[in-house]
């Protein structure tokens, strides 16, 4: 993966909230394994004592920012906010296409934040300022926050550390959802 999630779990915890991060094992490859791996979090979620069921939120990152879309499209009732970071575009069943249609996108019902870095190359920053219009249009609530960094390249890789240029601000966005 390239990215430490233990890293990130552990800031979320550090933060106040509990967190899980169901991983996708490389032997799946149908598109229904892997959604249900990540709902599996959820559902663990759910039986664990103390955790607010209207505080529960989803971020993704690259193809898990593209599994979050997917997913919220097909049922975020028991989601308080989706936060996509620098999410992948992936292509057929597996992109954007069949999930951010406005039929699909009128289901939505959570705040959705999406975020990229500035350098952040090929379809990803169109298909996020895309998503970003298309759920405002609808009257979504929904956000775009391009990140930069004074001491090296937002580039997609940019995000495999917490850095203090985004974090804060989805911690933020966390807590006011």
């Amino acid at each position: 993966m390239g990215y430490d999630v233990a890293a990130f779990v552990n800031a979320l915890a550090d933060a106040g909230y509990v967190a899980v991060a169901p991983i996708r094992p490389n032997e799946v490859s149908r598109f229904s394994e892997w959604q249900l791996i990540a709902q599996s979090g959820l559902e663990y979620l759910a039986t664990q004592r103390g955790v607010d069921p209207s505080r529960r939120h989803v971020i993704g990152y690259s193809k898990g920012g593209l599994l979050t879309l997917q997913n919220v499209v097909g049922d975020d009732s028991k989601l308080a906010s989706v936060v996509l970071m620098s999410a992948a575009p992936g292509q057929g069943e597996w992109g954007w296409a069949p999930y951010a249609t406005v039929d699909k996108l009128q289901a939505i019902d959570v705040p959705v934040l999406a975020t990229l870095g500035e350098a952040e190359t090929g379809d990803i920053p169109a298909n996020a300022q895309k998503l970003v219009n298309d759920l405002q249009a609808l009257g979504k609530p929904a956000e775009l926050k391009i990140f930069d960094d004074p001491h090296q390249p937002a580039t997609h890789q940019w995000f495999h550390e917490i850095r203090p240029e985004y974090w804060p601000d989805i911690l933020a966005w966390l807590e006011v959802h």
